[in-house]
């Protein structure tokens, strides 16, 4: 199914774990690496270097740092970083949240008698995917692969077209531009970007399992909540992958047939653009409530020029999406009705004592239901305002750290701009690189997360 025999991942960076005793003695840790890598006649190896230090680490010690480098100036740049944030540090025995330099390259933490952090996992939707997620780890695992096939099988038992041949790409700097814009156009057809954005979610689930890392609270935004309700154990594999393509069709044109709508970001509050969208001449809603500032609105098209014409008048930035329809309002209403109709039939959503994470709705911005019909509920979410903003400040009373499992980085964006306290990290902003998910892996061993460092430590490329 890969489409190239050279390989896609090339590591751009590494990940350095420091752990001692107290802050006074991680503060001389990091003064005899800076002595070290000053002293040295030759550039340090880092790969070499990352390994020796994670050897090194005491998984009991009380203050630990991580940073994320990809040269030994980055290196000694961000070790420098990390002298500051360790003068920044609490008193003995008093215990800290996380510091974080910002850039969110370089963590510290001397708060690990505190009791295991509780993260969180946000899934993106629609408008995240990207030509080769997820193929890291297809190519450097068998279960990877196997997950892929898995996928193309269930789709093809519904009649959905394969996502691997649109996901999958040629990468090298040779292709031409006119070749990467098409491959990107079909890859973001809404039959097919669905699924290949719901088994991209999967794969780094997967792989965040292996390494130990698992959730207290799932959630999702507008399509992604398949995913959390995957990840939080209420759907199999092969239920959220058939879920995701009757959801594409959902919102294809071929099932609605009547007036195709649009949509499009405005920089307001919901308030702001409630009113805007109530003095509409037609069909017009607020389909999403992302951040205090960022509101989407969905409506015919005479009503969408209007709202933009009023809000361009007020001063507020608009930025139209190139969406099929207007998708969470009720112009696609009839996608919704076909997909209740032919999707399958899942099991009710079990007691949250036998789920494998609290389960959030970005519709609901609460916990999701025992009993709900996964069904009925994405079903209803066709037509359904999301309000990710309310859902987030919600899970945030339960949680310490977010990640993005997925392509992307929008929902990190997000979480930041809906409060700046909170740290949210993606995992695969730009496919093939690895500076992001080693900023999470770093976050993670700050926060004192239990990890399988040993499998971190090998690294991710094909072999």
């Amino acid at each position: 199914m890969v489409t190239s025999s050279a390989v896609f991942h090339s590591p751009d960076t590494e990940l350095f774990l420091l752990a001692a005793a107290d802050a006074r003695a991680l503060t001389a840790r990091v003064e005899a690496a800076l002595s070290r890598l000053a002293g040295a006649a030759e550039a340090p190896s880092l790969p070499s270097l990352a390994a020796e230090w994670m050897a090194q680490v005491d998984p009991g010690a009380g203050s630990r740092a991580a940073l994320v480098a990809g040269t030994p100036l980055e290196l000694r740049q961000r070790l420098d970083q990390l002298a500051l944030l360790l003068r920044a540090a609490p008193p003995a025995g008093e215990a800290t949240r996380v510091l974080k330099d910002p850039t969110q390259h370089v963590f510290v933490s001397h708060s690990l008698a505190q009791p295991a952090p509780r993260v969180a996992f946000l899934f993106p939707g629609q408008g995240c995917q990207r030509l080769n997620m997820g193929r890291t780890l297809i190519e450097r695992f068998p279960w990877a692969r196997q997950l892929l096939t898995q996928a193309e099988q269930l789709l093809a038992a519904v009649g959905a077209p394969p996502v691997g041949p649109r996901l999958l790409r040629p990468f090298d700097a040779a292709v031409p531009e006119a070749d990467r814009a098409r491959w990107f156009a079909e890859l973001s057809d809404v039959e097919v970007a669905g699924p290949a954005i719901i088994l991209t979610g999967a794969l780094w689930c997967r792989y965040l399992e292996i390494l130990g890392v698992r959730p207290a609270v799932v959630g999702g935004h507008s399509q992604g909540e398949q995913m959390a309700f995957h990840a939080a154990g209420a759907v199999d594999f092969a239920g959220v992958i058939q879920l995701s393509a009757f959801m594409g069709r959902a919102g294809s044109p071929r099932y609605n047939p009547g007036t195709a709508g649009g949509m499009a970001v405005l920089s307001c509050s919901a308030e702001v653009a409630r009113a805007l969208v109530a003095a509409a001449p037609g069909q017009a809603t607020v389909a999403n409530v992302n951040a205090p500032a960022q509101v989407v609105v969905a409506a015919d098209p005479p009503s969408l020029a209007w709202v933009l014409a009023a809000a361009v008048e007020r001063g507020i930035e608009v930025r139209p999406l190139p969406v099929s329809h207007a998708f969470h309002s009720a112009l696609v209403a009839d996608g919704g009705i076909y997909m209740r109709a032919n999707g399958p039939r899942l099991p009710p959503v079990p007691p949250s004592a036998q789920l494998k994470a609290r389960l959030y709705s970005c519709v609901a911005a609460r916990p999701v239901e025992e009993g709900t019909a996964p069904l009925d509920h994405f079903s209803d979410m066709v037509t359904r305002p999301v309000d990710f903003e309310a859902t987030v400040r919600a899970m945030a009373r339960e949680v310490d750290l977010f990640l993005e499992p997925g392509a992307g980085r929008a929902l990190s964006g997000l979480v930041a701009a809906i409060d700046p306290a909170l740290t949210c990290l993606p995992l695969e902003p730009i496919p093939g690189r690895t500076r992001a998910l080693h900023a999470a892996l770093a976050a993670l061993f700050a926060w004192g997360c239990p990890v399988r460092w040993d499998i971190v430590g090998k690294g991710l490329a094909p072999r």
